[in-house]
């Protein structure tokens, strides 16, 4: 197995955010998804924290309270009464 160190937690989990947008599952947390990716927990919490300057799971909170107005703007145009 392969020796991850931190930073490959961390480029992980930005991609499973941007790119899979895992923070979609209501059920999934930050706990589970360090889990699922065998990364410390507190050690990528940190990274994150030193990086972002918020905790990995306000991260992902984040990410679900923008979903709503992100796609209410790309199909804003369905719903425009002017067209």
């Amino acid at each position: 197995m392969k020796n991850l160190t931190i930073d490959d937690y961390y480029e992980a989990f930005g991609r499973l955010l941007l790119e899979d947008k895992v923070y979609l599952d209501p059920d999934l947390s930050f706990h589970l998804l360090c889990k699922w990716l065998g990364a410390d927990e507190k050690q990528l919490d940190a990274r994150v924290q030193d990086e972002l300057g918020v905790t990995g799971s306000a991260l992902m909170r984040q990410y679900r309270a923008q979903e709503p107005g992100r796609l209410r703007e790309k199909y804003a145009y369905l719903f425009d009464e002017n067209q």
